[in-house]
């Protein structure tokens, strides 16, 4: 597969004729994928009888090995076709050849509810809307295997999400590329998106920018680890995709951007040119200060999203464990942050936010 250039690729006015994905780099030639490389994404797709019969019962997970996680192989069709897909297990240390998805669970209106379906080995599978339709703009781009959590994790079992949970630094860091799926387009940011790929953003796009920033996706605290791992990333906005980079470094490049955004709106640090600073720095407390601002609709992942940034914390035995409640995983984080920075540095940060209980006064509420 070819990745084009780096300007937006939109839509040829059908819902069947896309252009691929720019590369997200400098190599003006682009890069190929051999179909070695890629994978034969078809095979699994041979006996379409595997197909024919649905079934309402619950999509049944096969246990995961130590090193392994979950590929979800999707039939190549248009934007309204059907997602026909199915799950394969990889050891993620063998490298195999995927793209990750990142994306928020809820839509723009903030529905997280499961009403969308994919066939999934010849079952119905509920989904979000916002995942249903981050698939199918990646099937759009030529993107047929991925790992999307929302499928991929076993999300009721508690003892594999703890698991993966700690993969995910791997997983994102080992994909092919990072497709940022931010939402639908809307009148705003196509024509802003198409001037970021043209290099023409001025001054007076600041209440553009920050309007296509206040979008739910750049306030997920998920987003630094997932943008700050990935070696390649392309951010998609409906129809038109533009390479992370470039869409950083030319926010960026409005005058007095970073001020200006974080005092009007609190716009949080979840852009690429303060996710690299992010890569020096190791230690959890000060991640937790930055990603203040950022949000989790599960509060443990406040913590959890942020340990495959730290360095330092498996020395401690701090893992994601989703059987914790909140206030043992805030304990934890303060017990360390005492252990790591200075009781000091922990009793500081308990004043200055909440606490997370009033028998624990010393636990800050991160």
């Amino acid at each position: 597969m070819g990745c084009g250039s780096t300007k937006p690729k939109i839509r040829n006015g059908q819902t069947d004729t896309y252009s691929p994905l720019p590369s997200d780099g400098d190599d003006s030639n682009g890069s190929t994928f051999s179909d070695d490389e890629i994978g034969d994404d078809t095979d699994i797709f041979s006996e379409p009888q595997k197909f024919q019969a649905r079934s309402d019962n619950p999509y049944v997970y096969e246990k995961l090995g130590q090193s392994s996680i979950r590929l979800l192989h999707i039939r190549a069709g248009d934007f309204s076709d059907e997602l026909v897909c199915e799950l394969v297990q990889e050891d993620i240390n063998q490298f195999p050849v995927y793209d990750a998805i990142s994306y928020t669970w809820a839509d723009d209106s903030g529905d997280r509810s499961c009403t969308k379906s994919i066939l999934l080995s010849g079952q119905i599978f509920k989904v979000t809307t916002s995942c249903h339709l981050a698939l199918q703009r990646a099937r759009l781009h030529d993107t047929l295997t991925v790992w999307i959590d929302a499928v991929c994790i076993n999300q009721t079992d508690n003892a594999e999400r703890s698991h993966q949970v700690q993969l995910m630094a791997r997983i994102y860091a080992r994909a092919r590329r990072v497709l940022v799926y931010i939402g639908e387009e809307d009148n705003r940011s196509s024509s802003l998106i198409l001037q970021l790929g043209e290099g023409k953003l001025e001054p007076w796009n600041f209440a553009e920018v920050t309007a296509l920033l206040a979008r739910p996706y750049f306030w997920r605290v998920w987003v630094l680890q997932e943008i700050a791992l990935a070696k390649s990333a392309i951010l998609l906005c409906g129809d038109v995709s533009i390479p992370w980079q470039d869409f950083a470094r030319l926010v960026q490049e409005l005058p007095s951007f970073t001020e200006m955004a974080l005092r009007i709106n609190g716009i949080p640090l979840a852009l690429s040119f303060v996710v690299r600073a992010l890569r020096g720095v190791e230690e959890l407390p000060r991640l937790l200060d930055l990603s203040s601002f950022c949000e989790a609709t599960e509060p443990r992942d406040k913590v959890y999203a942020l340990l495959g940034l730290a360095t330092g914390t498996e020395g401690y035995g701090f893992f994601p464990d989703y059987d914790a409640d909140l206030e043992t995983v805030y304990t934890r984080t303060a017990m360390l942050t005492a252990t790591s920075c200075g009781v000091m540095a922990l009793l500081s940060r308990a004043v200055c936010r909440r606490t997370v209980s009033p028998s624990l006064p010393w636990v800050p509420d991160w």
